[in-house]
């Protein structure tokens, strides 16, 4: 992915907002199979960057990592695995945002982080899991406007309606958690939409 290669040289440091993208297309042309494919090669290509492969499908299983955890933790405790001295809050407490970046930046190491299926997450209503989800894209409208260089971000989903999704302008009685969620398309998210066709090559998107 180019993306990656222009983060692990540096090139996004101190622009306004992350390179993210939403790519969107339907269900079996190979969305996850290429999310997941690159998250087992990136070590390889790019040993300063660490993937962090997360999905709100299922959300209904107790054993979802997203159930109980926000995207950002799930990146604190892969920074974590992976030796980056990340300088951790109270479990209950909030993700510390300046603490995560500045822990890449000590580490000179970056994230390539990748969310699928996000168009379950507008669906939530259930408590207390709409206020993790919610959590959850307020650390994504974060991730889009930091300017620290050490995140790219792909949001990944099955619905036309990706686009009006992450702009809250789509149907509220379909995905009622777009009240109170945050312009995600406002931080940068562009949409990347994928050919019917099933997608393979993972150095395609941008």
């Amino acid at each position: 992915m180019g993306k990656t290669r222009r983060l692990q040289a540096g090139e996004y440091n101190g622009h306004n907002g992350v390179p993210g993208r939403l790519i969107h297309g339907p269900r079996g042309v190979g969305k996850s199979t290429v999310l997941t494919t690159f998250a087992a090669q990136c070590p390889t290509l790019f040993p300063d960057v660490i993937p962090v492969y997360v999905s709100f499908d299922d959300l209904d299983n107790p054993q979802t990592l997203l159930r109980s955890k926000t995207v950002l933790r799930v990146v604190e405790d892969q920074l974590l695995a992976k030796g980056v001295p990340v300088a951790r809050r109270n479990a209950d407490d909030p993700v510390d945002r300046e603490a995560l970046a500045k822990a890449l930046e000590d580490a000179k190491k970056f994230v390539v982080l990748m969310v699928d299926e996000i168009d379950e997450a507008y669906r939530v209503t259930d408590e207390p899991l709409s206020g993790i989800v919610l959590s959850s894209l307020y650390e994504l409208s974060w991730l889009g406007g930091q300017r620290t260089g050490r995140f790219v971000v792909y949001l990944c989903g099955s619905l036309s309606s990706g686009p009006l999704l992450i702009t809250c302008q789509a149907s509220k009685d379909e995905f009622p958690r777009q009240h109170g969620a945050p312009h995600l398309n406002g931080t940068k998210f562009q949409t990347f939409r994928l050919p019917i066709s099933r997608f393979d090559d993972v150095d395609t998107v941008e």
